[in-house]
């Protein structure tokens, strides 16, 4: 992890060993991210997707929350979002809540009412002192969704593992 610059550390990470931890909150600015998936197949992309973040908070935990009718992909953009795929009218969110164990993210991505682990290795690069620049990549293991429900493009997807990437803009 970069070193942070004077006056500013990562939140809960202090400048040096006697300080106290930050419990600043930092706010997400929702035109500075990108959440791109990509599935794969024998290690190559078979699309990529990217959505949207509406809002997120970032201290010693991290919260996103993506417009799930958002989601922009040269591939099946309309299957996916429909009613037999993301279902973006009846759940309209994707939320990722984390926190954070030393580099990394932990947590859960919740998709219509599935949840899935999701662990970030993440880069943070301190732009100032009221800017902070998260970087993270990982993968959203294999789903369990019911696929009785779900189209064709959706259940294959849903039985892949999905390689996230992000690149998020915190403030205060």
């Amino acid at each position: 992890m970069r070193a942070a610059r004077p006056g500013l550390s990562w939140p809960g990470q202090p400048h040096s060993a006697s300080e106290a931890t930050m419990t600043d909150t930092l706010t997400l600015c929702p035109d500075r991210c990108v959440i791109e998936v990509t599935p794969r197949m024998l290690g190559l992309p078979l699309t990529r997707a990217r959505f949207r973040a509406r809002d997120g908070e970032l201290t010693d935990s991290m919260s996103i929350t993506v417009e799930a009718a958002s989601l922009k992909t040269p591939l099946l953009g309309r299957a996916l979002r429909g009613h037999k795929g993301l279902s973006a009218k009846r759940y309209p969110t994707i939320a990722f809540q984390a926190q954070r164990a030393g580099d990394d993210f932990t947590g859960t991505v919740r998709v219509r009412q599935t949840d899935c682990v999701l662990t970030l290795r993440t880069k943070t690069i301190s732009v100032d002192q009221d800017t902070v620049i998260i970087w993270g990549r990982g993968r959203i293991g294999r789903s369990q969704p019911r696929t009785r429900r779900l189209n064709l493009p959706a259940r294959l997807l849903g039985r892949r593992r999905l390689h996230v990437e992000i690149a998020a803009e915190f403030t205060r």
